[in-house]
């Protein structure tokens, strides 16, 4: 990272520690506008780097470094704010970010002094073990019936080993597998309806739709959730389930500031719909097809990996629809005001 990054970074530390310092010598301490702040200052550095990469020459990798140092940092200050204002665990939404290894998402969100929890099969790459979870998420979804007119808790543990309870998550946002029922691999799709997989798939998606849960929000491309797919090859489905199901919306990460294209629906429930933050041209290459036909794409979607990295590359939550997600879904509930009390 650059001297004049690093300088940036660390008087947006001093700045934030001076307010956290003022607030713990007044009468009423208010955890709240210490948070309010701290976003506030990643926002202005947000932008600072975004001007420096449009126009004083800053590199992509330095940006990209830039804005992960950011972000480490914002968690270290919210744990600060939590332990220094004695903020009530009890109090913190409980949210589970399902099928996500990249952390994107649950890393916002803990940004915002919310509890939050990946889960997934896989490891997680996002550098916090002790967030994920890793294993099957379906027996988190729902609490089940003590058969005493109560419900037994969600218990689990996170990747550090420690064990968890949750009564009911406050919110579930779910990235399910998208492999086998995105229309982009509509050709492979009857030997995935011969062989199961297009059918597990389905199984997998609508049990986020059916969770126990007052705010949900599922993320996958354009697929045969919402179209008249199901019902013709997998009626019994289409009965269980109620499909198809229309999504809420569609959105364009060059809406949230990337400049990349890619149609993304969100079904959502009990949420508001996701609001553009940043709306910038997307970068497209053109290419020709066997077929002699031309078609579009983002340069991100072309661009080479190693082998086997461009699925996962490429099914990785974009940071400004990260940050949207949280901020716009969550952020009405940033810590609650946590005054001190005598």
């Amino acid at each position: 990272m650059r001297k004049q990054e690093r300088q940036v970074l660390e008087n947006a530390i001093k700045t934030v520690n001076s307010v956290i310092e003022y607030e713990l010598v007044q009468d009423t301490v208010n955890t709240r506008f210490c948070m309010i702040y701290l976003n506030e200052t990643v926002n202005n550095l947000h932008g600072y780097a975004s001007t420096q990469l449009r126009f004083a020459g800053m590199k992509e990798k330095d940006f990209d470094e830039f804005y992960d140092t950011i972000k480490e940092l914002q968690l270290l200050m919210v744990d600060k704010i939590c332990d220094t204002f004695n903020a009530k665990e009890n109090e913190r939404n409980e949210n589970l970010v399902a099928c996500e290894e990249s952390q994107a998402v649950t890393k916002e969100l803990r940004a915002l002094g919310h509890e939050a929890f990946s889960c997934d099969i896989i490891e997680c790459s996002g550098g916090h073990p002790e967030w994920h979870i890793k294993g099957d998420v379906i027996p988190l979804l729902n609490r089940e019936d003590n058969g005493n007119n109560g419900w037994h808790n969600i218990y689990f543990s996170t990747m550090d080993g420690k064990k968890h309870c949750v009564e009911k998550w406050g919110m579930i946002i779910a990235f399910p597998p998208c492999t086998h029922l995105a229309v982009s691999g509509a050709r492979h799709f009857e030997g995935k309806r011969k062989d199961g997989r297009q059918m597990e798939a389905i199984e997998f998606f609508c049990k986020f739709l059916e969770a126990d849960c007052d705010k949900i929000a599922i993320e996958n491309p354009i697929g045969i959730i919402s179209g008249e797919y199901i019902q013709k090859w997998f009626p019994d489905l289409a009965t269980k389930y109620n499909l198809p199901r229309k999504q809420s919306q569609i959105i364009q990460p060059y809406e949230y500031g990337h400049t990349s294209k890619k149609s993304t629906c969100l079904w959502l429930k009990g949420l508001p719909l996701l609001q553009p933050t940043e709306i910038v041209e997307p970068d497209l290459v053109k290419y020709q097809c066997k077929n002699g036909k031309i078609a579009t794409f983002s340069r991100h979607m072309v661009q080479g990996f190693k082998n086997g990295e461009r699925a996962k590359s490429r099914s990785k939550t974009f940071p400004g629809i990260a940050k949207a997600m949280a901020e716009q879904w969550a952020g009405n509930n940033v810590i609650p005001i946590d005054l001190h009390s005598t």
